[in-house]
C-alpha cells in the first residue's frame, strides 16, 4: 500500500543553513517520519534572504535529497502555471506550509483561492510569527497582509499548527477564533552530539565566561540589548562569539556600533553564518549559550546548545522556561536589565564544580527531550488530521 504524500512548502532548506530553526524542524519531521509519508518539498535556491544555494544545486527541477524529493525555485520565483505543475507531478495527499509571511506560502495561499491549483488539504506551521513580539517588528506590513488574507479568505479551511499550547491564542487573535489548530511541538532530531562528554567542555576558571549568541541578526533576536548590557559590566574576560547570519542591515549596522564600543572591553568574535556542525562546534566549545529573544515559538538552537552541554541565559519569551528549575540555566525578563548584568557577571563568577553540575544538567534536559515520543505521535496525529479533510 502506498504512503500518504505530503508536499512542504518553504522559502529556505538544506543543503543551506541560513533559514533558522524552522528549516530544521522540516528536516528533522521528513527524516523521522519517512517510514509514514512521501515526502516533497519545494523550496528556494536561496540560503537566507540575500545569499544563494551551491552551484551544484540542481535547480528548477525535481532532485533527490535525503528521503525526499526537492524543487528548487531559482532565487524563490515561481509562476502559478509552475506551481500548478508541481502539485500535480507531487500528487499530493496534504501541503504542509513553513511561515506565514514567506514568499512561496503567499503564492500558494493567494492561487488556491483563486482555484488556479487544485484544492489540497493545507497545514500551515506560524513558525511563532502571529505572536506579539514577532508582530511588533514590520507590525504595519504583517498585520495589513493579515487583514487582507482574512478579507480575501486565504486562510478558509486552512488547518493551523501550534508547536504548543501557548500559541494557540497568538494564532486565534491575529486569524480569528474559529480557526482549526492542531497542536504538535516542533520535532528535534533522534539525537545530538551522541559522544558528548563534560571533559570536552573548555575549563571554567572564576571570573572568566565564553558566550555564544547563535540566531538570525535581526530585531527579534535582540542581539543589540545584549550587546547594551554587557557595555555595563565592569569584567574583563567576557568572550562572546555571534553566530548567523544578517537578516537586517540597517540592525547589524546599530549592533556593530556596539561591537566597536566594547573593543577593549568585551572579546567579540563575529563569525557569521556556519553550518550545522560547525554551530555544534562552537557550542561544545562555549560556557553559556545567551539569547535576549523577543519571541521564540520552539528554539531548534536552545536545545542543540542544551546538547552541547551550554547552559542557558535567556529571556521569559520561549518554551524553555524550566532550565532554571532544573539547575540548566538562568530565565531574566527583558524590562530587568539589572539581572541581565548580574545573571552574567554571576556566570563569569562560577567556579568549575558548580560550572559542571549546570553543564551536565542541562545536557541530562536536552536528552530527556530527545527521548519524548509523544512529539513524534503529536506531529503523526496533526498530519493524518489534515490529510482526512480529504476523506471528509
Amino acid at each position: 500500500m502506498s504512503k500518504p504524500r505530503v508536499l512542504v512548502i518553504c522559502q529556505y532548506y538544506l543543503p543551506g543553513f541560513g533559514g533558522g530553526g524552522g528549516m530544521w524542524t522540516i528536516r528533522n519531521m521528513i527524516e523521522r517520519l519517512s517510514d509514514r509519508f512521501d515526502f516533497f518539498v519545494l523550496t528556494s535556491d536561496l540560503d537566507g534572504p540575500a545569499r544563494r544555494l551551491p552551484k551544484s544545486v540542481v535547480r528548477d527541477s525535481w532532485t533527490t535529497l535525503g528521503p525526499a524529493r526537492v524543487y528548487y525555485a531559482s532565487r524563490g520565483f515561481i509562476s502559478t502555471r509552475t506551481l500548478h505543475t508541481l502539485i500535480e507531478e507531487a500528487d499530493p495527499d496534504a501541503v504542509y506550509l513553513n511561515s506565514v509571511f514567506a514568499g512561496l506560502t503567499r503564492k500558494y495561499l493567494t492561487a488556491r483561492r483563486r482555484r488556479s491549483i487544485r484544492s489540497v488539504p493545507t497545514l500551515l506551521s506560524p513558525c511563532g510569527e502571529l505572536s506579539a513580539g514577532a508582530l511588533s517588528h514590520k507590525t504595519g506590513k504583517k498585520r495589513s497582509y493579515l487583514a487582507m488574507a482574512r478579507v480575501f479568505g486565504l486562510f478558509d479551511g486552512v488547518v493551523w499548527r501550534a508547536t504548543t499550547e501557548t500559541e494557540v491564542p497568538d494564532i486565534k487573535n491575529a486569524i480569528g477564533g474559529s480557526s482549526d489548530i492542531q497542536v504538535a511541538p516542533d520535532l528535534p532530531p533522534a539525537q545530538i552530539l551522541p559522544d558528548f562528554a563534560l571533559s570536552i567542555k573548555p575549563k571554567k576558571p572564576v571570573g572568566s565566561v565564553r558566550l555564544i549568541f547563535a540566531s538570525r541578526i535581526a530585531p527579534k533576536k535582540n542581539l543589540k540589548f545584549l550587546l547594551e548590557q554587557l557595555g555595563h559590566i565592569s569584567l574583563n574576560s567576557i568572550t562572546l562569539s555571534v553566530v548567523g547570519p544578517v537578516e537586517d542591515r540597517d540592525y547589524w549596522h546599530a549592533c556593530k556600533n556596539l561591537i566597536e564600543s566594547l573593543s577593549g572591553k568585551v572579546d567579540i568574535q563575529v563569525l557569521g553564518g556556519v553550518s550545522n556542525d560547525e554551530l555544534l562546534e562552537l557550542m561544545k566549545q562555549a560556557h553559556f549559550f545567551v539569547l535576549p529573544t523577543l519571541n521564540e515559538n520552539f528554539g531548534y538552537v536552545f536545545l542543540e546548545a542544551l546538547a552541547a552541554g551550554c547552559p542557558l541565559i535567556i529571556s521569559e519569551n520561549t518554551i524553555w522556561s524550566e532550565v532554571a528549575d532544573r539547575n540548566a540555566g538562568f530565565v531574566v525578563a527583558l524590562k530587568d536589565e539589572t539581572g541581565w548584568r548580574d545573571t552574567i557577571a554571576k556566570a563569569a563568577g562560577m567556579d568549575q564544580d558548580t560550572y559542571n553540575s549546570m553543564s551536565r544538567s542541562a545536557r541530562l534536559l536536552a536528552e530527556e527531550w530527545l527521548a519524548k515520543p509523544e512529539h513524534e505521535v503529536a506531529m503523526l496525529n496533526a498530519l493524518d488530521y489534515v490529510i482526512a479533510k480529504n476523506e471528509r
